[in-house]
């Protein structure tokens, strides 16, 4: 168990998400996206070819987690995307209700 899930553990709230660091081919649904100011609840994902680029794309339907954050970003869901060579190495933070450590 690493040493900053002991201590969110022992803070009492294991079901809170904890903000982590993954690359961007990892955010799952459900998470809290952070990106372009403000947090995006990320709604589903995949992977899509784009025939006129002749590449892979990753995407995620996102939504403001919260009602302030849809007024920053002036819309309610919408679909953000990059490549997927990209999205495999850029990291990025979100929050994620981490599983309980087996003991």
């Amino acid at each position: 168990m690493s040493k900053d899930y002991a201590e969110h553990l022992a803070k009492g709230d294991p079901d809170r998400p904890t903000p982590i660091e993954i690359p961007r081919l990892l955010v799952d649904p459900g998470d809290i996206l952070y990106a372009l100011g403000t947090r995006l609840k990320v709604v589903d994902t995949g992977i899509r070819l784009n025939p006129a680029a002749t590449e892979a794309q990753w995407w995620a339907d996102v939504e403001g987690a919260t009602e302030a954050d849809r007024r920053r970003t002036y819309r309610g869901r919408w679909t953000i995307g990059v490549p997927v060579a990209t999205a495999a190495w850029d990291v990025v933070t979100v929050e994620r209700v981490l599983p309980a450590p087996t003991l």
